[in-house]
Parts: C-alpha cells; structure tokens; sequence
C-alpha cells in the first residue's frame, strides 16, 4: 500500500472498479445494499471503515475477487475485443466474464491441470480475404476438426486447447467478445443467439485470439475475421459436395438451403455468402433470399427451441469446481461461490462428498504406466 493508510487504499481501488464499471455512488450503494451514495463516497474517501462483510458484498456486485480488489496492482486487466458490443451496460458484462475466467484459472491450478499448448498465431502473408480463407483451412487441418468443424470446434477449443468458453445475456445486439490475460483465453457469446449464430462468433472471435496485433483499421478486421469464420465453418469441398447432392436442375431450393445450413451449425445467411465467395451463386441471388420472409420462417422452423438455451458455466468449470470441492482446496461456501449458488441450496444436494466405506479404493490402476 506504499504510503497509503488502509482505508484510503481500499477507498481507492474500489472508487477504480467502480468507475471501472461505468457506475455511479448511488447505483454502487444500490446494488451494495448501502443506506446512500454518501456513505459510498465516505468509503472512497478512507474516511470510513469498510467491514469484512461490506467488503465482500462490494466486490460481489463489482464481479471482482476479494484478491483482485486487495491487490496492489491492477489484475483485472486483459486485452478484451468485442463483436457488436452493446451501446449500455457492456462494462458489467465484461467485469462478470473477467471474474468467471479468474476463476476458471483458479480451479484449474487447484486441480492441477495442466497447461495446454497456446494456440498457433495465424501467419498471414499479407491480412487480405484470400490469405484470412488459407489461414482457417490451415487451422482447420492443424486442430482436426473435420469436415463439419460446427460440431466440434467448442469442444476442440475447450478440451484440447484450454480456452475458456462462457455464455452470457448480451441483449438483442451483442454477439461476443474474447479476451487474453493471466487467466489465458477465452470467449463470451450471447445466450440470446441460435446456435448458428454463436458458431460463427466462436469462429470469429477465434480469429482475434490468434492474430497478432494488427495494424489494419478495426472496420477491415471484423470483415478479415468474417472471412475467416466463413472458411473455417465452411470448408469448400464438403460444403460444394452437400450443394450439389440437393440441388435440383441447377437449383437449391430454400428447404435445401436451410437443410444444408443446419448440417453444417450456420445460419443461412453465413451459408449463402460462402457459397458466394466461392462463386456457386451470384450476389443478387443472395440479396434477394436474405431478405425472404419464406426462407426466414423456413430456418425458425428448423431451429429448435433448445438451441437457444445454455448453462452459463461451462462443463469443465463445474466439473473442476466440484473437484476442488472433494479434494479439499475449497469449502462448501467457495463452491457455492463459483458455481454462483446459494450455498444452502447447494448444501441441499445429495452425495456432494459421498463417505467411502472401509477398505473401498479410489483409484484403478492402468496397464502400462
């Protein structure tokens, strides 16, 4: 705290959180559950003690780890690129993915995981559409993905790659974010979206994780990333193949259209301007069929409800936290914390560290190792 008495600091490094998150003293004593915005001012100002509790409930709705506010330096930040980002309340969203993914770290050295591989920078000879379409059947190849990479790109990502996927509410107009910091990578998408939809973001946001800076304008990065997504989805043999097994005297009908789309986790509009881009069927043939109520009704149709719906903590997270839980590195409390349960509600679940009977082993040994 250098020269700083204690109330001041922590005065300060909550009046930076807060402002962090674009809040104003009244909409922090708010949340808070403090009696007014004076009493947060007199907080900021060190000129009020800040009980254990009071504390902890700052940083709760600040999304931010005890440690982080404690800290003498600055842990939250990360390099953090948006897709369509909301016009309000963004800075909320990024500071609850931040706290998620500091978290997600957590468990991981607390389980001992290893570290996996950082995923390979793309190298591009020069940051054009032909060279960004190259760099994703690269890719595609390097992290097998196959011919349908929808399918298996989150799980490839997550699994073998490390990178730390979560949904989020981002309202009708955000897409997603990625973000690279100490926690590693990771990716936000919109719960609101299809599963169409929060593929391509996947893809797209993928794109920027794995470029080193560019210097190109920001307009001209998200159509390179497009591009990119478009490619790495959509990779032209298996696409042109499926094309041609439903077209019809040199025609696709939109049924077909919107079939081909689901087989491949995009949405028809993704789908229509690939096939473009490979030159399989003119602009204004697209133009025209974006712009269909009849196609748009066909692909609501095929889009199940349950795509729209996703836990908000990934799989590995939960599995991990009820790891750390019945290995000992956390208490009940904790694991109620990071499953963002209460924890009278997560104490009502059965057998959340089942007694093992006399004698009983844990373990089975492997042949070979």
């Amino acid at each position: 705290m250098g020269s700083e008495s204690e109330p001041t600091f922590l005065g300060r490094r909550i009046r930076e959180a807060r402002e962090r998150m674009n809040w104003s003293q009244t909409r922090l004593a708010e949340a808070a559950k403090f009696g007014s915005a004076q009493t947060i001012s007199t907080i900021e100002n060190g000129t009020r003690d800040v009980k254990a509790y009071e504390l902890a409930r700052i940083a709760d709705v600040l999304h931010l780890s005890l440690n982080a506010l404690l800290s003498q330096t600055d842990e939250t930040s990360a390099a953090v690129q948006w897709r369509d980002r909301p016009a309000e309340d963004f800075e909320e969203v990024e500071a609850r993915f931040l706290l998620r993914c500091e978290r997600f770290a957590t468990l991981e050295s607390l389980c001992g995981v290893p570290s996996c591989e950082p995923l390979p920078k793309l190298t591009l000879r020069a940051l054009d559409y032909a060279n960004a379409a190259r760099a994703a059947d690269e890719l595609r190849n390097t992290l097998q993905l196959g011919s349908r990479p929808a399918c298996s790109l989150a799980k490839t990502l997550d699994e073998d790659w490390g990178v730390k996927l979560f949904v989020d509410d981002l309202g009708e107009k955000g897409s997603g974010l990625c973000a690279s910091g100490t926690f590693g990578q990771a990716v936000l998408l919109n719960s609101r979206n299809a599963a169409s939809r929060r593929n391509f973001t996947l893809a797209h946001e993928l794109f920027h994780l794995l470029m080193p800076d560019p210097q190109n304008n920001a307009g001209e990065i998200e159509r390179y990333a497009n591009a990119f997504a478009s490619a790495l989805l959509l990779p032209a043999e298996p696409l042109l193949l499926s094309c041609d097994s439903k077209s019809s005297g040199g025609k696709l009908s939109f049924e077909s259209i919107v079939s081909i789309a689901v087989e491949f986790g995009v949405s028809t509009d993704a789908l229509l301007w690939r096939l473009v881009n490979l030159r399989r069927i003119r602009r204004e043939s697209v133009e025209s069929a974006i712009s269909s109520r009849v196609l748009k009704a066909i692909e609501r149709s095929s889009q199940p409800q349950s795509s729209y719906q996703t836990s908000a903590l990934p799989d590995r997270y939960v599995r991990l936290a009820y790891q750390a839980f019945r290995l000992g590195k956390i208490g009940l409390a904790k694991l109620a914390e990071f499953l963002e349960q209460g924890m009278f509600e997560l104490a009502a679940q059965q057998d959340l560290q089942p007694e093992m009977e006399h004698g009983e082993q844990a373990e089975i040994a492997v042949v070979g190792c």
